[in-house]
């Protein structure tokens, strides 16, 4: 009897498994996840893994509250903070079935819990800042950092590179020679430049071509301090790199460093999640600002370390 049952057991492990018997594929039919952890706005495509022979699945949410979901295409979009489940239920074969998948909605994103940031993609070999490089990059992976930062600046013939800028200050920390007539390289010249006379330069399409292969590092895209003509030519230029690459902006913060510079942004396409950098001069001004970004769901705020006060980290936790 034990041979028996042992025999069975086997059997259906390997129904559930997908393995053919007697001929005929059997395969178990599931949704693509049964646990989802989204934050306020976020949508996900819930689906079952196997259609064949399913005519219609029909989704429902258990707190539309919380998550809705669209009744024929499972698509999911969070809501407000909180729990609830998602429920298909399909017909094959003259018999009903119902699979459910747990939902929590969280406020902040998922980057908001990583303690460490690799600013300008990290320091190359621990010693170089404000780099950008390939090997910053390469070297920020290798340790596993899943936010990272990179700072994108357009070229004198208008192409979107990986630099902290065009003044003395990054050429000096770069190991690049200065020339003060002439600031502002074209693309060629700095693709052709080495960072510290041996790392290699990158473009916005590098960003783009590593996002892709790496499905859950964020970035931050620092555009500088800017103004607003000048905002929506880099925002338009960066959509224009991620042409059909536009599901990989649910994976990017786009800081903004005033105001004028944000609606510049937002002009061009609404991002999901925004930065927005505490200037000095508007420290005095903070409730204000304060205020500003949560009217426009700013979701962090950044500050110079040496302006920070308690009275200020108690007004920002105070607010979000």
């Amino acid at each position: 009897m034990k041979k028996i049952l042992s025999l069975m057991l086997i059997i259906y492990i390997l129904f559930a498994n997908g393995y053919t018997a007697n001929g005929k594929e059997r395969t178990v039919i599931k949704l693509n996840t049964n646990k989802l952890v989204l934050t306020v706005k976020e949508v996900y495509d819930l689906c079952l893994t196997y259609t064949k022979g399913i005519k219609r699945a029909e989704w429902v949410s258990k707190n539309n509250k919380v998550a809705t979901v669209n009744s024929s295409t499972g698509e999911v979009t969070a809501r407000k903070k909180g729990k609830t489940y998602i429920i298909c239920t399909f017909k094959k074969n003259k018999k009903m079935y119902q699979y459910k998948c747990a939902v929590t909605v969280k406020n902040f994103p998922k980057f908001v819990n990583y303690k460490l940031m690799a600013h300008a993609l990290g320091a190359v070999d621990n010693t170089y800042i404000y780099s950008n490089s390939l090997e910053g990059l390469e070297q920020s992976t290798k340790n596993r950092f899943k936010y990272m930062e990179t700072d994108i600046i357009l070229t004198s013939d208008n192409k979107l590179v990986c630099s902290h800028g065009w003044t003395k200050f990054t050429y000096d920390y770069t190991g690049v020679p200065y020339n003060a007539e002439n600031p502002v390289m074209t693309y060629d010249e700095f693709m052709n430049t080495k960072i510290q006379g041996k790392y290699t330069t990158i473009d916005l399409s590098t960003i783009v071509e590593y996002m892709k292969k790496h499905k859950d590092v964020y970035f931050m895209f620092d555009l500088r301090t800017i103004d607003k003509a000048t905002a929506i030519e880099t925002t338009q230029k960066i959509i224009e790199a991620f042409k059909d690459n536009e599901k990989l902006f649910d994976r990017i913060v786009m800081q903004a460093g005033s105001q004028e510079m944000y609606e510049g942004i937002d002009s061009v396409y609404h991002f999901k999640y925004y930065q927005y950098f505490i200037h000095d001069s508007e420290i005095d001004s903070i409730d204000n600002i304060i205020n500003w970004c949560k009217k426009n769901n700013i979701v962090v705020a950044s500050i110079y370390e040496d302006a920070i006060t308690e009275d200020i980290i108690r007004k920002l936790k105070e607010n979000g």
